[in-house]
């Protein structure tokens, strides 16, 4: 039994480690859309300095706060999750229903985030939509989450804790 507990910790903390890697994957990748490559493609040929600058002077924001607070969240529990694992306080199924949760839960979040600076990227260069993919993909990704939650929550209910 020693030495299934042991191997059931083990996968536990790997799968803590990889949904951590992912979530804060996707919490990169949401900071560098919102504050990096959208104002990028909704003023061509403009600096990053000139596009914030532009934005400030119309009296707007790109709501650097709130989009890295959401990041860091989003991280901070994914790093909760990963701590559970590694104190072997979750089963494996556990931690993989928790990290899916997260990717699910951020797609929603991330639209909140979002909308701020998409805003003011809009009044300020009079532009609308988003430009570069990876806004997408991450809802994507979010999707695909969800569509593994499900069996992955019901085999957590299914397995019983080692």
């Amino acid at each position: 039994m020693a030495i299934r507990r042991a191997g059931n910790s083990r996968r536990a903390a790997w799968a803590g480690l990889a949904g951590f890697c992912v979530v804060a994957a996707y919490a990169q990748v949401g900071v560098l859309q919102l504050l990096v490559w959208e104002p990028l493609a909704a003023a061509p040929g403009a600096s990053l300095d000139e596009i914030r600058a532009a934005v400030e002077q119309a009296g707007e924001s790109l709501y650097e706060p709130v989009v890295v607070g959401w990041a860091v969240i989003g991280t901070v529990l994914a790093a909760a999750v990963l701590a559970g694992a590694l104190a072997r306080r979750l089963s494996v199924y556990q931690t993989l229903v928790l990290h899916l949760a997260l990717l699910v839960l951020a797609a929603p979040s991330y639209f909140f985030a979002s909308f701020g600076p998409g805003m003011a990227l809009g009044d300020t260069f009079v532009t609308s939509g988003s430009y570069p993919p990876w806004g997408t993909l991450l809802y994507f990704v979010s999707l695909v989450a969800f569509a593994a939650l499900v069996p992955a929550s019901m085999l957590a209910a299914r397995r019983p804790r080692a």
